[in-house]
């Protein structure tokens, strides 16, 4: 006898704490760009997972490399080298600005690394800086610290006292600039801000703050653990606005759908992070950095990116010819592949509901908004099915 997904909700739920509210089915498998539930019911998946699954499901290059992993090695902490970290580490530092890499288990963990590392960087110095400056709209984590450095109410005010220390601005705000001075040990922030809504930092706005930065000998961290692998114009979110920043912070779609993070410095440093001033028990797992490998082999093959690019602009025209003109769409953001769709609607939730029930998923990140992330792989065809099944619901 076949389960059911309503008797195993049923039978399961209460097992879990209630901070998440799942879809009414279970899943069961994915391919490509489809997840399909235990009956059977197939979904064109355009929240890729957030973010994480940008070659979306079951590849079968990263499936391959797990797979071959699995069989040698799965474990051995950082008491040990082992391969596919090291073969990670020396791509991701020949790809980007960076000359050394830290590997953790999570956005939240590479952020909070970023945040201690800007603060060891300066005790080192023997000038102690502990002032961050972050952006309203950001959002970086569920740490203490990376919370910290979150603005939104509702995430921070069940859990205080934070960590103390963290200021916040308007996000592309000019003015905001001036007030970073040399108490300062870092500025945080998104090259897109995802969840809240898709919003792109203006390149003029990231070019000041940088040469600001520069004046203060303030350290800028740029989160591109949404933006990165590709999600939007450039393999890492900080490119497309011709600066370097001091620390990136990376994962999502770099594990391939295994959880890992990155923290990606310079050697001047990164070199302050000496032995035992840091550490994570599972951060650069072989399995998880193989994964990664393949990821990296699959977006730096020229061929992918020809693909890829045609993509991106066959999305944007789609966007602007069959979803900007649909009734009850307010307002939309796009970068790359991301989008965010406001909604003239009192509640989004029907809407939300009605789209996944026509089997299509997407993410909600406001009382009004919507968020879509298609995977890079998607066929063209696949792109008009998300829109007309939004225009079918919205008419």
């Amino acid at each position: 006898m076949q389960l059911k997904s309503s008797d195993l909700i049923e039978s399961c739920s209460p097992f879990f704490t209630p901070n998440y509210h799942p879809a009414n089915f279970v899943l069961s498998h994915g391919s490509g760009s489809y997840l399909y539930d235990m009956e059977g019911k197939e979904y064109l998946d355009f929240s890729s997972g957030i973010a994480v699954n940008n070659l979306g499901h079951c590849h079968p290059r990263i499936v391959e490399a797990i797979k071959d992993q699995t069989s040698k090695l799965l474990h051995c902490s950082n008491l040990f080298w082992n391969f596919p970290a090291m073969k990670l580490a020396k791509r991701l530092c020949e790809l980007s600005f960076a000359d050394q890499v830290l590997f953790l288990n999570s956005g939240s963990e590479a952020n909070e690394a970023a945040l201690k590392l800007a603060r060891k960087y300066f005790f080192d110095q023997g000038k102690p800086r502990s002032k961050v400056l972050a952006f309203e709209g950001g959002f970086h984590g569920r740490t203490m610290g990376s919370l910290s450095a979150t603005a939104k109410k509702a995430f921070r005010e069940p859990f205080g006292p934070l960590v103390p220390g963290f200021e916040f601005a308007k996000f592309n705000d000019e003015s905001a600039i001036s007030k970073i001075d040399k108490t300062f040990a870092a500025v945080i922030l998104e090259p897109v801000q995802g969840e809240a809504g898709v919003y792109p930092a203006d390149e003029e706005f990231v070019r000041n703050l940088r040469k600001r930065c520069n004046e203060t000998s303030t350290l800028l961290i740029m989160d591109c653990i949404q933006t990165g692998m590709y999600r939007t114009d450039c393999l890492f979110g900080y490119e497309s606005f011709g600066i370097e920043p001091d620390i990136i912070t990376l994962s999502k779609a770099l594990g391939g759908g295994l959880p890992l993070g990155a923290m990606l410095t310079k050697k001047e440093i990164g070199n302050s992070f000496n032995v035992g001033a840091h550490g994570t028990t599972f951060g650069g797992n072989p399995v998880a950095a193989a994964a990664a490998n393949a990821v990296l082999d699959v977006l730096t093959d020229n061929r992918f990116d020809d693909e890829r690019r045609r993509l991106v602009h066959d999305f944007g025209k789609i966007v602007y010819e069959k979803i900007s003109k649909l009734p009850k769409v307010k307002s939309l953001r796009l970068k790359g592949l991301m989008l965010g769709i406001d909604l003239d609607v009192e509640d989004i939730t029907p809407v939300f509901r009605k789209i996944r029930d026509n089997g299509i998923l997407v993410t909600r990140i406001a009382p009004r908004s919507l968020r879509v992330l298609p995977p890079l792989i998607a066929a063209e065809r696949e792109l008009h099915f998300f829109a007309d099944g939004l225009s079918t619901v919205l008419n």
